[in-house]
């Protein structure tokens, strides 16, 4: 009886990091880091900005658009938007939590665009 229990919770764990590798690698943005920056747009009240990044896919893809919106005095930090190909980005605020990216209006605390689940 022992046996079976042990194994039953080894497999549960393992299926448990499969689910959460998948999870981090295929559906979150949140471990990207910016490569080059290419511009930085700051709201109206000076308080959040967004930073516009080209990622280099390497020598056979192309380049990859990642912005970022960061809050100077509290350290907020949060990938918002990730698109492939990369093309020219056009930022604006429409307020202070709503920012529009190339067409695609996102609130900055809970929404984000993902190429890879969002055609």
């Amino acid at each position: 009886m022992k046996g079976i229990k042990r194994a039953v919770i080894i497999g549960l764990t393992v299926i448990a990091v499969i689910c959460f590798l998948i999870y981090y690698f295929f559906f979150d943005i949140s471990h990207f880091s910016g490569q080059e920056t290419m511009k930085i747009i700051e709201s109206d009240n000076g308080s959040l900005s967004v930073y516009v990044y080209r990622n280099n896919g390497g020598a056979t893809t192309d380049y990859a658009l990642l912005c970022t919106v960061k809050a100077d005095n509290s350290g907020f930090e949060r990938n918002i938007y990730w698109d492939y190909p990369y093309k020219d980005p056009e930022v604006s605020w429409l307020d202070d939590d709503t920012v529009i990216i190339n067409g695609k209006t996102l609130n900055i605390y809970e929404d984000h665009y993902d190429f890879r689940r969002n055609r």
